[in-house]
């Protein structure tokens, strides 16, 4: 695609070149396509869509390079052990660290204390007698 685009830019202005210092060609291209402007326009529709395919052509080349590397960011997350966190070792020490510093979190309702549970199997097993 480069290849064609390159190859199109430099005929087009081989042809401009020759269009300027030939005056059998511009009789002939005069009289082909009646007037110059047209000559004009082509040449400029051609220098613009190569313009345009070129730009898309980069385009496409870091789409491809940003999907690669995302594609080996994941491959190698999926290789290293350890643990299944998606942080790694520093952020999540960080992150302990920022709420360990803020302390407890104040509730908004005071509704009392919370109930304790008491087992009842544990007293039940202490006052039967072991064998």
């Amino acid at each position: 695609m480069i290849l064609q685009s390159i190859v199109i830019i430099s005929l087009s202005f081989w042809i401009y070149q020759e269009y300027q210092n030939n005056q059998y060609l511009q009789m002939y291209v005069n009289t082909s396509l009646q007037g110059s402007w047209l000559g004009a326009i082509a040449l400029a529709s051609v220098t613009g869509f190569s313009t345009v395919a070129l730009f898309l052509y980069r385009k496409l080349q870091r789409a491809q390079k940003e999907l690669d590397e995302v594609l080996s960011n994941e491959t190698v997350r999926k290789t290293v052990k350890g643990s299944p966190s998606i942080l790694d070792q520093k952020t999540e020490q960080h992150l302990i660290e920022m709420i360990q510093r803020t302390g407890p979190v104040q509730p908004t309702v005071q509704a009392g204390p919370m109930p304790v549970l008491k087992r009842t199997d544990e007293e039940d097993s202490s006052k039967q007698p072991k064998p």
